[in-house]
């Protein structure tokens, strides 16, 4: 395996176990919490935009 493979897999055993701890305490907030917080920030939505024209650049203006 490749260790692209194996950072992919340690990325998702990583989030089943926050998930699998956030569901049994609660003082641990889960991805969604996470994902509402980041969302309704104005840092998050400035890196989701920044995210966004990157992803774009590379894909419409990088073609040879």
């Amino acid at each position: 395996m490749s260790t692209g493979g194996e950072v992919w897999i340690a990325l998702g055993a990583a989030l089943g176990l926050w998930t699998a701890l956030s569901a049994l305490r609660r003082g641990i907030p889960g991805p969604v919490a996470v994902i509402r917080w980041f969302a309704q920030s104005w840092l998050g939505r400035a890196l989701a935009l920044c995210a966004w024209a990157g992803a774009g650049w590379h894909l419409f203006c990088q073609r040879p």
